[in-house]
């Protein structure tokens, strides 16, 4: 019995080892991958928080609140373009309320008005962190994001109604340019 208990103990370290391995692998390919957007021509790279925006067009509507729903258009890829969310190839807009955003967006959101977009990048703990999101976010893996703000809306569920039973034209036929 002492046998298997300490069988099982080393293969749970060993399992352990390599989920470490895989995620330092990964937060280190994505901090390089952070690195040679930081430097692309008209990147601004945010210190304090290892953002990298790539573009922005800031629009001509109002900022959202915190408490204010809005719909908005999205992609988010991974490092090697896998697109692992795309509202805009659905021809359907998503509508959240603004301070459900991922940490990362209210970052760089609040720079943005309805009818702004803003192309951006950001290091894993300011997405889905160390446990990524099993079967399609690595754990430690950054994630870039196309962002349009379509509008700001009173009421939710008559917007999601409307997003459902669209015939798939959307606002905007094409994310914001990345750079």
């Amino acid at each position: 019995m002492a046998e298997r208990k300490n069988l099982a103990t080393a293969l749970q370290e060993v399992a352990r080892e390599r989920a470490q391995a895989r995620l330092d692998g990964e937060k280190k390919a994505s901090a390089s991958y952070l690195a040679s957007l930081k430097i692309r021509e008209g990147a601004e790279f945010r210190e304090e928080d290892g953002i990298v925006v790539l573009a922005m067009t800031p629009g001509s509507g109002n900022y959202p609140e915190a408490e204010e729903w809005v719909r908005i258009h999205s992609r988010a890829t991974l490092r090697d373009g896998t697109v692992i969310g795309d509202t805009y190839s659905q021809g359907q807009p998503s509508t959240i309320q603004a301070q459900y955003f991922l940490p990362c967006w209210q970052r760089v959101l609040p720079d943005v008005k309805v009818g702004g977009s803003a192309s951006f990048a950001c290091p894993s703990d300011l997405v889905y962190g160390d446990k990524g999101r099993a079967g399609t976010i690595l754990p430690g893996a950054m994630v870039q994001f196309d962002i349009e703000i379509i509008e700001i809306v009173d009421d939710p569920r008559a917007a999601q109604r409307e997003d459902q039973f669209s015939e798939g034209e959307s606002e905007s036929a094409t994310p914001p340019a990345s750079h």
